[in-house]
């Protein structure tokens, strides 16, 4: 009983301690505003396509896709009507995410480093592909204050 009221009186001074949330290994920040200022491609655009490279399995390497996307609006450097990313279909790595057909992202781009290449084409390396991060890519109905900070750093520019 003693201990009972011990910890009572611990709890009620010093209060109880708040649950803890579980973090996922790629939650970040990523300014688009500094990827758009260093030349990355910065956009808001409609997946048209999403091609499996790979099986997707429960506890295999994160699948291989291909992923066109008709650019709707950027900021920062002048990139193409259309985006090809060479990425990956996003489980428990920072690369990549689970794009859907016919949905709207904001996102940033960047030329995939020789090991990604590899990685993403090992038999057929493109001379550059884009990848992005789980970190990057933001579904579009959730992005109005990124757009904003965007049309701010950018003004004039759709």
């Amino acid at each position: 009983m003693r201990l009972l009221v011990t910890v009572f009186a611990v709890l009620t001074v010093f209060g109880a301690p708040a649950p803890v949330e579980p973090l996922s290994s790629c939650e970040c920040a990523t300014d688009l505003v500094w990827h758009a200022e260093e030349g990355r491609p910065v956009f808001v655009g409609i997946v048209t396509r999403v091609e499996f490279l790979d099986e997707l399995e429960d506890g295999g390497p994160e699948p291989r896709i291909i992923v066109d996307i008709d650019v709707i609006r950027s900021w920062g450097e002048e990139i193409p009507s259309r985006i090809t990313l060479h990425t990956f279909y996003n489980q428990w790595e920072c690369e990549g995410y689970q794009f859907e057909e016919g949905k709207a992202y904001l996102l940033f781009a960047y030329v995939n480093p020789a090991p990604h290449q590899r990685r993403a084409h090992p038999e057929w390396p493109p001379a550059a592909t884009f990848g992005t991060r789980y970190c990057g890519v933001h579904p579009l109905e959730g992005a109005g204050p990124e757009i904003e900070r965007l049309n701010r750093a950018f003004p004039g520019q759709s």
